[in-house]
């Protein structure tokens, strides 16, 4: 990786053995007026001017934003940064690829993560009217910034003139009532089902269709190779990725405003109203987790309930019954946790996803009607 030195205003290249650095979290502004990786050099003496001056307010650039990160860093006693604008050469497709594989591991190994919210510009005293621009800014609607506020041990925030505002513990009400994490996730994530993690994406916004898929690679602790062109196709990509990796279901519990869709969600937006799924209760697991196998996808469900709901796998070709699966993966209700359930129909030789419009849930199995219950697999070829 690529650091800039904030003393010479070099960068500087590790392999191994990486010095400790702060990172900056911030939205692209101007792309003319950001320092990208061409143009550090040349913007160089402007940044050391600044940071020799202090005088970084009042100005919202990259030369600005880059002259605040080093005083931050300074004050900090750290000689090193990393900048998303400036340490990465974007022309080379491979260093691209491989950076943002990393960004994540980047953020969350710095000592701190500086967050700039270019759009807060209040010295109020008044705590509300600070709340409320906070609470506006950019910075929590764009895809890029949830791994940043996700993955750094430390994040502090400052406003448009790098004035502190607070840090993630005690601004962390305000970034639950904006973001909808909870508590205990802003703590541990990794503890958040695939269903959740997604509803967090689901109202971000990327300058690129493929990036609502490859800003949350870090997020999933997955790796994809980069295809900027493909789009949509991206954010399926992940998903089969995720089935194949975590075996989380909760993947499939999205809804859409179409009648009927593939087995995979269209777009992040999908999850919007899944936050509250989980996919770790530790009561009764319908069955066994699903699973691919030679580009398709199976469902195991148990015969029983094959056969007490007339949807012997016979009947599906013959009478085109919907097929309801329930899920391994669960939503609190007043009563306790139940199952979510989604249903298939059969649409020339795929499955199709209809009833999007909403999750059901499954009626409630009594734990005996599952002890020594063989499971019927059923294949779904992957309608996308």
């Amino acid at each position: 990786m690529r650091l800039l030195n904030v003393k010479t205003f070099e960068l500087e290249e590790f392999n191994a053995n990486i010095p400790p650095y702060a990172t900056l979290s911030h939205t692209w502004g101007n792309l003319k007026e950001e320092v990208t990786f061409e143009l550090l050099q040349a913007a160089a003496p402007n940044i050391r001017r600044l940071v020799d001056s202090g005088a970084v307010t009042g100005q919202i650039n990259g030369i600005s934003k880059i002259a605040g990160c080093c005083l931050q860093a300074m004050d900090l006693d750290l000689t090193y940064i990393w900048v998303d604008t400036c340490c990465i050469d974007k022309k080379s497709s491979t260093e691209l690829s491989e950076a943002i594989n990393s960004m994540f591991n980047w953020y969350a190994e710095s000592k701190v993560c500086f967050a700039h919210l270019a759009d807060v510009t209040s010295t109020s005293s008044s705590e509300n009217v600070l709340q409320n621009q906070v609470r506006r800014s950019r910075w929590f609607t764009r895809g890029w910034t949830l791994q940043e506020l996700l993955a750094p041990r430390e994040v502090v925030f400052f406003n448009r003139d790098w004035t502190f505002i607070g840090d993630k513990d005690s601004l962390k009400n305000d970034i639950q009532a904006v973001t909808n994490i909870a508590e205990e996730h802003l703590d541990n994530f990794r503890k958040a089902s695939v269903a959740t993690k997604m509803s967090w994406a689901s109202m971000r916004q990327t300058s690129r269709v493929e990036d609502r898929a490859y800003s949350l690679l870090g997020i999933f602790g997955v790796s994809m190779y980069l295809q900027y062109g493909e789009r949509d196709k991206a954010f399926q990509r992940l998903q089969l990725l995720l089935v194949e990796k975590a075996g989380d279901e909760s993947i499939f519990a999205w809804t859409s405003q179409q009648d009927h869709s593939g087995l995979l969600a269209p777009s992040p937006e999908c999850f919007r109203y899944s936050a509250d799924i989980v996919s770790d209760y530790k009561g009764n697991r319908p069955r066994k987790p699903s699973r691919i196998v030679q580009d398709t996808l199976q469902f195991y469900v148990p015969k029983p309930w094959l056969k007490q709901d007339q949807m012997a796998i016979a009947l599906y070709n013959k009478f085109k019954k919907n097929l309801e699966v329930t899920m391994n993966c669960w939503r609190p209700t007043p009563s306790g946790m139940q199952a979510i359930k989604i249903v298939f129909r059969k649409n020339n030789s795929n499955w199709q996803r209809v009833n999007c419009r909403k999750l059901d849930l499954a009626p409630r199995v009594p734990k005996d009607k599952l002890l020594g219950v063989e499971d019927a697999a059923v294949a779904f070829s992957l309608e996308l």
